[in-house]
């Protein structure tokens, strides 16, 4: 008499079934060999060995079982089929993904289910928490079919959480046209949203230039500008993170209106985009000076080399020295925040060598004795 397989665990679920090449091969294997990892049970319930269980059936072997009391499943699931599998970053951040959507206490006939947060998840992963999101819109908003696919290792997850915006049948028709068709399709829907980011920017400059919420002038400019970059094909690309700017419109910014005859202008730079940085310099009036380099422990990738620092340039109209004894070392060695984000200790650096009063381009946030220009969330990000 067979069988029938126990109620499955919802943590037994965070891993995809195999497909049918691999399970068939898995049941030969048991036919021949017998089950040489039992089946574990949590209880009553399976919680890890569903492949396992189904390969038994089609093998005609009697399922092996043996029993787990530990107090994590999650975490005990996730490494036993790490071990097992060869996963890529995507099909992890897909697990990770479901890790994070499976709430504590949904359950009340679930023992020891431990809700985890995406940052979490994520790292029990070993992924980054922007993947873990654009599986939760692959899961979501994505086709079972799509969602199969990132799964199987066919598709990377950014690239189906932009098919995922797709009406369902869209998806499910470039999924079945295959991989190139789904590259394609995200490739178009990037370069739209592109399109439309960039609309939007040049509507946001307008509204910067005649913002006049930063009124008189001051001495002391801090801007962090969202350079635009050319390579905004790439998944990691600033394009891809956050609005930017292209330079000739930073250049048209009305910086000079806001300056004092003599003043301070501390400017960050990347290092592709030095040149630009100084034309900026020129254009807001400035003449450049020297830089600090602000090194991180983590490099940011590169194609020459593994960028690991940025500068921020400084530059003068008129005269404008530190205060006496204020100088510190070019050298600066804070840790690295998220994508983009500056330290917070230069606002208390910039305060101690210069008085203000301070104007910051392309604000974050706020802070006390310091006024804002441009500080749109849409710029700022």
């Amino acid at each position: 008499m067979k069988r029938e397989m126990p109620p499955i665990h919802p943590a037994a679920d965070i891993f995809p079934m195999l497909p049918d090449d691999q399970l068939a091969a898995l049941a030969e294997d048991i036919k021949a060999n017998g089950l040489q990892q039992p089946i574990v049970m949590f209880g009553a319930r399976l919680l890890d060995g569903r492949n396992r269980w189904r390969a038994c059936e089609i093998a005609g072997v009697e399922p092996k079982l043996r029993d787990w009391s530990g107090d994590d499943p999650v975490a005990y699931v996730v490494s036993l089929n790490l071990k097992r599998r060869h996963l890529d970053e995507s099909q992890r951040a897909m697990v990770a993904a479901r890790i994070a959507d499976m709430k504590q206490g949904a359950r009340t006939d679930i023992p020891q289910i431990r809700g985890k947060s995406q940052p979490e998840a994520a790292e029990l992963l070993n992924v980054g928490v922007r993947s873990v999101q654009d599986a939760k819109k692959v899961i979501e908003r994505g086709a079972p079919e799509l969602a199969a696919a990132v799964d199987a290792g066919k598709v990377a997850v950014s690239t189906a959480a932009l098919v995922s915006e797709l009406e369902p049948d869209e998806q499910k028709e470039v999924v079945a046209r295959g991989e190139k068709e789904i590259l394609a399709a995200a490739k178009e829907i990037r370069a739209r949203k592109n399109e439309e980011r960039q609309i939007e920017r040049t509507e946001r400059l307008r509204v910067v230039t005649l913002d006049e919420s930063a009124r008189g002038l001051y001495p002391v400019i801090y801007a962090d500008p969202p350079w635009q970059y050319s390579n905004s094909g790439f998944a990691q690309s600033a394009e891809n993170q956050y609005p930017t700017m292209a330079t000739p419109d930073i250049c048209l910014l009305p910086v000079k209106t806001k300056i004092t005859t003599n003043a301070v202008l501390l400017l960050w730079a990347t290092n592709p985009l030095l040149e630009d940085a100084m034309r900026v310099i020129a254009a807001w009036g400035f003449e450049y000076k020297t830089n600090f380099v602000w090194t991180k422990e983590q490099h940011m990738g590169g194609f020459y080399c593994l960028g690991q620092h940025e500068l921020l340039l400084v530059a003068v109209r008129g005269s404008a020295l530190p205060k006496s004894r204020t100088l510190v070392g070019s050298h600066l060695k804070y840790p690295r925040g998220k994508h983009s984000a500056k330290p917070h200790e230069l606002y208390e650096l910039i305060e101690r060598m210069y008085d203000g009063p301070y104007l910051e381009m392309f604000a974050r946030n706020t802070r006390e004795g310091w006024a804002s220009f441009g500080n749109e969330p849409e710029l700022a990000a």
